[in-house]
Parts: C-alpha cells; sequence; structure tokens
C-alpha cells in the first residue's frame, strides 16, 4: 500500500535578486483584488468604516456652593483653598519653635508695615513687654514638682524654654490668644490705628497658617475617628442637591469619597441648602478625538511588527477563567474602536456632559447621549464607572455628574506629630489606645512609649528624694499577694459601656469610652493619666470636662491607626496652603495589655 506524504507550504515572497529594496516595498499591483477584498471584508457596508474628525462637546458645570462640617452650621464654600484644608484642618497646639516663629514674625510685620521712624519704638514697646515673655519659674516646691511633672520631666523642652526666656523672644502665640479679644495697642501708651491693623493681618496669618481659626477640627468625627461634611450645590438656584462625605480618612479626596443624597435627608446640617444661588454655566468645546492605547493592544498597520511585552493572546488560563477569557478576547478584537476626547473643566466643579456630536471624514455626524438614556443603561443593576453613587440604584442611575472636587493632587506632609494605635484586649474585654508619638513641645514628635518611661523615672526619683520607701519587715514568706500590674502611661484604657439614656432596643449597642489608669506617686495624691495626644483628648481642654465615646464598630480586631501632622501644598492661584490634619489606616492586630488584678508573685520581684 503507497504511503502518503503530507507537507505544507506557506505563501511568502522569494527574491531572485540579492537587493531586498525592492521586495521589501510590498508593493500591491493588482487594484481590483485590493477591492474585492474590501468586499469580503464588508469594509463597502461602510460601518464604523468613518474615521472622526472632530467633536463637539456640550457640558454644564456647577460649583460647590455651601458646605456642613460634620453636621455643624453651614457656609459658603471658600474658593481661595483647597477643600482639604477646610475639611480636615485640626488643631495642635503650638511647638515652642512655632510660637518663636510667631513672635518673629510680627516683628518682620511692623518693620514692613508702619514707617521706619516708628516701627523700631513699637517693637521695642513689644520686646519690653513681660506680658510676652516665656517663663521659666525659678524654683518648684515639691507639690509643683508633682503637679509639673509631665513638664518638667522633658528636659529637652525645659532646655530651650530656658534658652529664649527672660525677654530674649516674644512669645507669638501668647500674642495671637491676646489680639483674639484685644487690639494690638493695648501693649502700647497710647491708641495707634496703624498697629492696630498689623495685628488684625498677623491674627488673620496665625489662624490660616497654624489652623488656629474657629473652625479647626470641626471636621473630624471623634467617634467615628475619620471626617464626615456635606457639600450642596444648585444648577439652576432652585432644585438643590446634596454631596456627602461620611466616611472620609483623610490624605485623598476624589470623587468616590462622596455619595449623593437628598436635600432633606436624614441627618442633615440646617442651612445646607438655603441661600444657594444659581451658579451653573453652559459649556461647548470642539476637539479632535484622539485614539486609546494600552500596552499589548493589536497594531493598526498591517506590517507593523508589535511589541512582546505583554501579549494578550498568549494569556495562560485555566478553564474556569471566564472572565479574563472574555477580557482578552475584548482588548484583542474591539480594543482599537475606543476614542477618547479630551475635555477641559474648571477646577473644583462638577460637570454633566449633555451631548457629544462626532462629525466623520466623511462629513456625517453622530449625536451621542448618555448610556443611563440607553435602553440598556436603564437596568437597576447597571454599574457605571466614576459615577458618584447614592445610598439606592435609583438614585446612582441619575447621577450623570463628572465630580473633580476642589482638592489638590499633590500635597506634602511632615513626619507624624501624634500617632495613636486603637487596638482590642480581648483577653481583658477592652480596648487601648497607645500613643506610639506624641509631640515633644519643641518641634516634632518622639517616641510615647520611651516618654512613658522618662515621667515615671521623674517620679520615682521624686517618691525617692521626698519620702524614702520602708524597707518590708523579715519573714520567710517565698510570695506575696500584689493587687494589680501597671501599664506604661502612653496606653489609655478603652471599657466598653451601653450608650447612655439609650432606649431598650439600643441597650445591646456597645460604645468604648475613655478611661484613665492611676498615677500612684508614694507621698503624694493619686492622680489620673490623662493622654498628651490631641486624638484622645476631646473633652478634656473645655470649661467643663465632657466623656469621650467611640462605636464598638470603628475598632475591628485588626485595630486601626490615627495619624496628625502638618500638609502643605500649592494651589492653582499658585497661593500657599498650610494646615494640620489627621489620616485614619489599618492597624496591625490585637494586643495583649498585660493588666492583670490579685496576683501571687515572687517575693522580691513585682509583675510589670
Amino acid at each position: 500500500m503507497a504511503k502518503k506524504f503530507v507537507f505544507w507550504n506557506r505563501l511568502e515572497p522569494r527574491p531572485q535578486m540579492k537587493s531586498l529594496e525592492r521586495p521589501l516595498r510590498a508593493e500591491v499591483r493588482d487594484a481590483l483584488w485590493m477591492l474585492s477584498r474590501q468586499w469580503q471584508m464588508g469594509e463597502f457596508i461602510g460601518e464604523d468604516g468613518g474615521t472622526p474628525a472632530f467633536a463637539s462637546l456640550a457640558f454644564h458645570s456647577t460649583p460647590l456652593g455651601r458646605i456642613s462640617l460634620n453636621r455643624n452650621k453651614a457656609r459658603p464654600v471658600q474658593s481661595g483653598r483647597p477643600l482639604q484644608a477646610e475639611v480636615e484642618q485640626e488643631f495642635i497646639p503650638l511647638s515652642l519653635q512655632q510660637r518663636l516663629e510667631m513672635g518673629r514674625h510680627w516683628l518682620r510685620m511692623l518693620k514692613k508695615l508702619l514707617p521706619e521712624d516708628r516701627s523700631e519704638t513699637v517693637a521695642s514697646a513689644f520686646r519690653n513687654n513681660k506680658m510676652l515673655h516665656f517663663r521659666v519659674p525659678p524654683d518648684y516646691s515639691r507639690r509643683e514638682k508633682f503637679d509639673n511633672g509631665e513638664t518638667l520631666s522633658n528636659e529637652n523642652y525645659t532646655e530651650h524654654l530656658r534658652a529664649v526666656a527672660e525677654g530674649r523672644m516674644i512669645d507669638g502665640g501668647r500674642l495671637f490668644e491676646i489680639l483674639k479679644t484685644e487690639k494690638a495697642s493695648v501693649f502700647l501708651d497710647a491708641y495707634d490705628a496703624a498697629v492696630d491693623a498689623v495685628g488684625e493681618q498677623f491674627r488673620d496669618w496665625a489662624a490660616r497658617m497654624y489652623g488656629l481659626s474657629a473652625e479647626s477640627g470641626a471636621g473630624w468625627n471623634a467617634s467615628r475617628l475619620e471626617y464626615s461634611f456635606d457639600c450642596a450645590f444648585s444648577e439652576d438656584g432652585e432644585a438643590a442637591r446634596v454631596l456627602r462625605a461620611d466616611e472620609y480618612r483623610g490624605k485623598t479626596m476624589d470623587w468616590h469619597s462622596f455619595r449623593t443624597g437628598a436635600p432633606d435627608y436624614v441627618g442633615g446640617a440646617r442651612g445646607l441648602t438655603e441661600g444657594l444661588e444659581k451658579g451653573g454655566r453652559a459649556h461647548r468645546n470642539t476637539v479632535i478625538p484622539g485614539r486609546v492605547a494600552f500596552p499589548g493592544m493589536p497594531a493598526a498597520r498591517w506590517w507593523e511588527i508589535e511589541d512582546g511585552e505583554v501579549n494578550f493572546g498568549n494569556l495562560d488560563l485555566d478553564v474556569t477563567e471566564t472572565g479574563m477569557m472574555m477580557l482578552g478576547q475584548y482588548l484583542m478584537m474591539f480594543g482599537n474602536d475606543w476614542l477618547v476626547a479630551p475635555m477641559t473643566i474648571p477646577a473644583g466643579q462638577i460637570c454633566r456632559v449633555e451631548e457629544v456630536l462626532v462629525t466623520d471624514v466623511f462629513g456625517q455626524q453622530v449625536c451621542l447621549r448618555h448610556y443611563r438614556e440607553t435602553q440598556f443603561g436603564k437596568r437597576e443593576t447597571d454599574w457605571g464607572l466614576f459615577e458618584v453613587a447614592g445610598d439606592t440604584a435609583m438614585e446612582t442611575q441619575a447621577n450623570q455628574w463628572l465630580l473633580a472636587p476642589p482638592a489638590s493632587g499633590f500635597v506634602q506632609e511632615s513626619a507624624p506629630l501624634e500617632q495613636v494605635e486603637f487596638v482590642r484586649d480581648e483577653l481583658a474585654n477592652m480596648a487601648w489606645g497607645i500613643e506610639n508619638i506624641v509631640p515633644d513641645g519643641v518641634r516634632k514628635g518622639e517616641n510615647g512609649f520611651e516618654r512613658a518611661l522618662r515621667v515615671r523615672e521623674y517620679f520615682r526619683q521624686l517618691a525617692a528624694d521626698s519620702q524614702p520607701e520602708p524597707p518590708p519587715l523579715p519573714n520567710e514568706a517565698k510570695l506575696r499577694w500584689q493587687i494589680g500590674t501597671s501599664v506604661p502611661e502612653n496606653r489609655i484604657p478603652l471599657l466598653p459601656v451601653q450608650i447612655p439614656d439609650s432606649r431598650p432596643a439600643q441597650r445591646r449597642t456597645l460604645l468604648l469610652q475613655r478611661a484613665a489608669m492611676p498615677r500612684i506617686v508614694p507621698g503624694f495624691p493619686n492622680r489620673r493619666i490623662r493622654p498628651r495626644a490631641q486624638i484622645l483628648r476631646k473633652g478634656l481642654d473645655g470649661p467643663v470636662r465632657e466623656p469621650y465615646y467611640i462605636f464598638e464598630e470603628e475598632v475591628p480586631r485588626t485595630g486601626l491607626v490615627v495619624q496628625s501632622c502638618w500638609r502643605r501644598t500649592r494651589w492653582y492661584d499658585g497661593s500657599i496652603a498650610v494646615w494640620a490634619a489627621r489620616r485614619k489606616t489599618a492597624g496591625r492586630g490585637e494586643a495583649d495589655g498585660q493588666l492583670r488584678f490579685d496576683l501571687l508573685v515572687e517575693k522580691n520581684k513585682e509583675e510589670a
């Protein structure tokens, strides 16, 4: 039986000449063959055959009108600062370096804004005023050393304070506090309107530079450990729309930070939608569309050699990876069907595209509407990209806006001045607020645990110098009873409690209430250890002390970390914005506080 030989041969050009210049031209001599191939490929039908020449975009932009921080009284949005600075601005106690800088800036303002023959006299009056001098008490009594132990244990701060005391420098922080209620002329022998005007400028500068305004910290929801704010705008001056940001963690602000809400939604701020003026404006731009390109995209030219670094045609997929198969097929077959039309909108405004009129090279025009207006976009379960989500699917479908919030894209950050780690302690059935970084009082933050050890050593030495501990009575016991262990002073306990004055249906909801560990120093009265970081000091610095509660679900088993730092950015008009802000990030899991009670320990040891 004869054998069959099966072989394949491919059609390829084989030049008979030594030079490859002419064969590489790929000359086409049969135009009729090209026309027949176009007919076979369906190009004569004209479907998506026309290349867009230009597109006319009609859109409507509206600025944000009013803002409310954490459900407080609404006010107009400031156009001269980024929205992050208005929302995130927090109060951080002024360090010694900042108070010195404020004093130096005050003297510079006097020299610049007052006449030359008057500026030096006024500056000398402020330098010689003892109300603006840094003070270092000469000698403390035994009780005063105990009451001011947290400050006196910080040798770095006290040494810097002695270097600028006795009138060497002006306390700018003290000057700012006085100028809140008094005129700058109060430091002079006679009234001077020019000096008062300089004082008002200094007060505005300090409030803007160091976050000392009345609304500092208004956007921070301390019970949720995140920022909360609402914005309102109106396109026609009548129908108001509301944007909510209930869980803004700080740092990055974009369209996904917002949700839509009805003007009268539950829990909304009063006056948010009142007094909104018509701020919308219609725009129409004509642009030249460009093709969308991505790595691994098939080449548009017939003879172009493609880059194989990203090869979607060689995906190693399993039969169950249907999504990746569909993605690869879509990119290989329809990847060159997309066009991008640049559209410039005013910064910090909400944009709504009304129509896109596309004109191709054949002169044909196609009007494109929002895909939500098509039959495929009206489904309740449809998904959209770059859409401001609502509480329901129907609210999301009605949102045809592109939100570009008035926020800066690049923000510089300082090293953390405060850092508190919230962790759960399941063995003790409680939580802890661990102050990992606390302000050092001079210019930056320091390790909270090292600070706690230094404070403990200071009080131990103070007790030993005041009243030495008598030696224990001799006995043959090998064990002794200890009432409880102690924890470092940078750990603030958070105890689970029920909602105060709650209804029976709400009594199962738990809150974490800030508590305090006792500071026991022999020979002195017991005191409560208070937190040093402002993150945990809510309700402690006012005229009346108030309890501080945190919702129990806000501290998960993984824990969380809250940091405070200074931020700086340049706004679109060239101005500089500086503010103090907080940021919330994920923690590192649970912790064991080593808190124990009613222990038996060895005679000469103590459970720490």
